[in-house]
């Protein structure tokens, strides 16, 4: 059998080596038992002489011991220091009564201290901590000190008592008090020799020449005993200085400078004034302008003075509300504005420049409803049959196919781009309404389609057309809310 192997007593096989085992492995078998016991004891450098059971005592041990040792106090002569629970109970000696020091005391010390100092308490004092407290400043018998006072209610007093002047006395308030302390003599008595306010008749002479009295105003014409108003005097004094009333009505008083007399309201212009409102009459030069008012870009039309005429007058573009702005460098604009209470307004403007000019003599009507101006609409005449023009676009695909309405409200003529397949609906506003729609297609033939209302001429085949062509139609209104529409052609470009 091979030789076994150990580091500690317990690996060892207590059975090994057998009878059996070869003796030549009886020196290995004693070199494993000094291993296992050097192992075990490395420190070990001399004789152990503690007993068995002395060595049992480190059983529980999880410490150096010299080290806990060190940190435990001796039984006696020893300074303790923190707090300590015992949970038993210690005794310490009773020391002398009146001792004052830091050792611990007994009960039977407490016992002594408590009925020396306190001979006269029998039981537990119940009093807290703030009520014993009151006692401080106390220099003699409290209930003595007690007996010695009044009572807060129903005492009777006697003597001389000063109190503060912010003292209430029953209903008389510190303010009260301040009343009576001027009196110099009996209150009622001077109340009753006093008079009402109202209703009271006073005799002997009174002298009112150092105060302003008031009296109410009699009618014009009263007699009697009441006083007379200042107005009252005024009035009468008038009435009875004017000449006869009868057969002058309208007429305002004048005088010569001795005799008064009745005169015609109006002898020479009057001058009313300026800005007049209500039932004022204005000046004649607010109603009447004396030249036209001229204004640049700076104003716009909107701006333009109410019921009379403007000039509008521009060379580099016009205004912001001015009407063809974006399309004339030079304007010149009459400019005629009613207005019915500054909610409904119509405007009308002009074109008046210079002979030659595209634009002369074109003119523009626009209206204001409820604060809101509507857009410009071109007067159609014999001179100027220019129909108003509409561009936009279908916008771009991909995607479902672009839908373009048809409102005549935008214009008569719409100028479309078609840049996506396209569906055209709309409704018309009545009979003899039309839209004349110029489509050019851009980026390819992109196909059209409409909407079922929308009729074209039987046996009539839809042109073809190319990318960058322009294909022309005009629709119009009809009976049965169906729109007829017309070819005209494909133009290129």
């Amino acid at each position: 059998m091979s030789v076994e192997t150990a580091l500690y007593p317990s690996q060892l096989n207590t059975a090994w080596p057998l009878a059996s085992d070869m003796v030549s492995e009886g020196d290995d078998h004693i070199r494993v038992t000094k291993t296992v016991i050097k192992t075990t004891l490395p420190n070990v450098a001399g004789a152990i002489n503690a007993t068995d059971v002395q060595i049992n005592y480190l059983v529980g041990v999880n410490g150096p011991i010299q080290s806990q040792i060190d940190s435990k106090g001796s039984i006696t002569g020893q300074n303790w220091s923190g707090p300590h629970v015992f949970g038993v109970s210690v005794a310490v000696p009773t020391l002398a009564q009146a001792t004052s020091t830091t050792g611990a005391a007994s009960t039977a010390f407490v016992q002594n201290e408590w009925a020396t100092r306190l001979p006269n308490y029998t039981g537990p004092i119940t009093a807290s901590t703030t009520e014993l407290n009151r006692m401080v400043g106390v220099t003699s018998g409290v209930q003595a000190q007690i007996n010695a006072k009044g009572a807060i209610g129903g005492q009777v007093w006697t003597g001389t008592h000063a109190f503060p002047n912010t003292t209430t006395i029953g209903p008389l308030t510190p303010t009260i008090q301040g009343y009576l302390a001027t009196a110099t003599s009996d209150i009622q008595a001077q109340i009753n020799a006093k008079a009402s306010k109202s209703g009271e008749i006073y005799t002997g002479t009174h002298n009112f020449t150092g105060a302003t009295v008031n009296v109410a105003t009699a009618a014009t014409g009263s007699a009697g005993s009441a006083a007379a108003s200042l107005d009252f005097v005024n009035a009468t004094a008038l009435s009875s200085a004017l000449p006869g009333q009868a057969g002058n009505a309208g007429k305002v008083i004048t005088t010569n400078g001795t005799n008064a007399s009745w005169s015609n309201v109006l002898t020479s212009y009057l001058s009313g004034p300026a800005g007049a409102t209500g039932e004022q009459f204005p000046q004649a030069q607010e109603v009447v302008p004396r030249a036209v008012a001229y204004y640049s870009t700076a104003t716009p039309m909107s701006a333009s003075p109410q019921g009379t005429v403007g000039f509008f007058e521009s060379t580099t573009g016009g205004g912001t509300d001015w009407p063809m702005q974006g399309s004339l460098t030079v304007h010149g604009w009459i400019v005629e504005t009613w207005d019915r209470g500054g909610v409904r307004t119509v405007q009308t403007a002009t074109f008046a420049m210079a002979s030659g000019s595209l634009a002369q003599g074109t003119q523009f009507r626009r209206y204001q409803v409820d604060g809101v101006w509507h857009p410009w609409a071109r007067a159609v005449s014999d001179l100027d049959f220019r129909e108003k023009v509409y561009a936009t676009n279908t916008g771009v695909g991909p995607g479902d196919a672009k839908v373009y309405y048809l409102d005549p409200s935008k214009g008569s003529i719409h100028q479309l781009t078609v840049q996506y397949n396209t569906y055209f609906t709309g409704a018309l506003r009545g009979l003899g309404d039309q839209i004349t729609l110029r489509l050019k297609f851009s980026g390819g033939a992109w196909p059209i389609s409409f909407n079922t209302n929308f009729r074209f001429p039987a046996g009539a085949g839809f042109p073809t057309y190319a990318s960058e062509q322009t294909l022309t139609m005009t629709f119009f209104n009809t009976e049965g809310s169906y729109i007829d529409g017309f070819i005209a052609g494909v133009h290129n470009p």
